[in-house]
């Protein structure tokens, strides 16, 4: 049971002051920024480093924090340090500020004292304890700072700087195109030269990192940033694949910092929503976080304010789409989410799938649909249509909030419906993000008795590589990509090398039709019934 307990600020106030009463030490800690935070003036503000609590150097090893956060559940840690036992309860709570944005955070309640003999022989001491150990800072392929190393080094930047700062972010247009194309190695070569440029920079003045593939971030000094130096260095990446006709392109968005206060990571999504403004854009390549831009922003936020009271509300529904067999008959469905506003209106998943997963709360949904779909699968048993199977989605995010296989056998076991039924569909581009890691969890899936389905196979470079990794049941073909390959005039060889891959491997092809619109559970239910008939 999740147990994240949401506060306003008078009211975590008061509790923090009742907590102080009882224990030696309380502060409240964002664990991903690894931040202390304060209550100053009704708002949040992000202050110093969280591990200065230890003089360390960086992250603890084993942050209870942090995994608080992550589970939703309480974490208890003791540690021995310089003599004394710290007992740490870390709290997952959520804080609703005024301007109605919430923050993650965890509320740690320290308890103090001094060990005795048998203690200092049972915990071993944090210092000895975190002796060689560091938190990984630096990007290993370029040297930048990564995620952890960039949000530390800038928040004291941040703390220490009397200037005002713009935070940067600069993007890698296509950067899977690129690596499809021309492969890893020169892939690399790319970001090791777009790291390369930002150390022509003057280091005191300015401050770079690496967030992910070819996404980089920049804390720069707003007197001094010129935009032309930005594109100076877009065009130095440009030319960096001369031999091709293919242009390499990089787009930026920036944040003119006016809120030293907020977390990193909403300096970031400000950035962000800069630069999909330029993203695919012809000729702009740099935008800047204005006022429109903010008037989206809080319509976002809103809406995920909104969303676990609309899951409690029961708004988001379980939709079907009928799938066919070879003998022209139903033999399942496969599951979306809508919206169901109170109105009637409906909202389909691509109005709020995206803003769900840039908040990191697409794990949350899929988990709440393959519940309903299990569940369904479960009825139908006593309805005569007991042979039927559910394809529900699976993304990327979810192996990172959750063991999906122990979620599913749960899921399985308490609804008495077999693993068979539940089909497991992850897009092919999903694979991208960490393809060694995903396929390992798509073969534990599988081995759970769960048919894993690639959906729109082919459209990536990882497709071949899938397949020899994963026993996978089926691949799905997006019609749209069969259609192109049929105005090429290769649509037999094409297809005639696929089937008799999927043959030789035992894998299902599924060629998507028509655009097919997602219908109410009954309605499918009745189609289904007056098929058979």
């Amino acid at each position: 049971m999740i147990e994240t307990k949401e506060y306003t600020i008078t009211e975590l106030v008061k509790t923090i002051s009742m907590m102080n009463k009882v224990y030696d030490l309380v502060r409240l800690v964002d664990p991903k920024e690894c931040c202390q935070l304060s209550l100053e003036d009704n708002h949040v503000v992000y202050n110093r480093i969280c591990y200065t609590l230890w003089d360390a150097r960086s992250r603890c090893r084993e942050c209870s924090s942090y995994q608080a956060c992550l589970s939703g559940r309480r974490k208890d840690r003791v540690e021995l340090y310089r003599g004394q036992i710290y007992r740490i309860q870390s709290i997952p709570i959520v804080i609703r500020q005024e301007n109605g944005e919430e923050i993650a955070c965890a509320l740690e309640l320290i308890m103090v004292h001094d060990a005795t003999e048998a203690e200092k022989e049972s915990y071993e001491d944090k210092e000895q304890k975190e002796t060689g150990y560091e938190a990984i800072k630096n990007d290993p392929l370029t040297g930048l700072y990564n995620w952890e190393g960039f949000s530390q080094t800038a928040r004291q930047m941040l703390e220490n700087s009397t200037e005002p700062l713009d935070l940067v972010i600069s993007e890698v247009v296509q950067y899977n195109l690129v690596e499809a194309l021309f492969g890893s190695e020169v892939l690399d070569q790319v970001l090791l030269g777009i790291a390369n440029i930002c150390r022509e920079y003057d280091a005191s003045l300015h401050l770079f990192g690496r967030l992910q593939k070819g996404r980089y971030i920049m804390l720069v000094s707003h007197n001094t940033f010129q935009p032309e130096n930005i594109q100076d260095g877009m065009r130095k990446v440009g030319e960096m694949l001369t031999d091709s006709m293919f242009r390499l392109q990089v787009r930026s968005g920036v944040y003119c910092i006016e809120e030293k206060e907020i977390s990193i990571q909403e300096m970031i999504n400000r950035a962000l929503l800069a630069l999909d403004k330029v993203r695919n854009a012809p000729t702009e390549v740099i935008a800047w976080f204005d006022e429109d831009m903010k008037r989206t922003l809080e319509q976002k936020k809103k809406f995920i304010r909104g969303f676990d009271q609309a899951i409690r509300d029961g708004e988001y529904h379980l939709f079907l789409k009928p799938m066919w067999g070879e003998d022209g008959m139903i033999e399942g469905a496969q599951a979306t989410s809508c919206r169901v506003r109170s109105d009637g209106s409906i909202d389909n998943p691509a109005d709020f799938l995206k803003s769900l997963e840039e908040a990191g709360l697409v794990a949350k949904l899929d988990r709440y649909i393959w519940e309903r779909a299990v569940a369904l699968l479960s009825r139908w048993k006593n309805v005569g249509m007991k042979d039927l199977l559910i394809s529900v989605k699976v993304s990327a995010a979810d192996f990172y909030y959750m063991d999906v296989v122990a979620v599913l056998q749960e899921l399985v076991e308490r609804y008495d419906v077999r693993p068979e039924q539940l089909w497991m569909e992850i897009k092919e581009k999903s694979l991208f993000s960490d393809q060694k890691r995903l396929t390992a969890e798509l073969e534990r899936i599988q081995k759970a008795g769960f048919p894993v389905v690639v959906d729109d196979f082919g459209k990536a470079s990882s497709a071949l590589s899938v397949l020899t990794q994963v026993k996978i049941h089926a691949v799905k073909l997006d019609r749209s990509y069969v259609l192109d390959v049929e105005e090429s005039g290769k649509v037999d060889q094409l297809f005639g090398a696929i089937l008799a891959m999927a043959e030789a491997l035992n894998v299902r092809v599924i060629t998507k039709g028509e655009k097919v619109q997602p219908i109410p559970v009954r309605a499918f239910e009745k189609q289904y019934l007056h098929h058979q008939s």
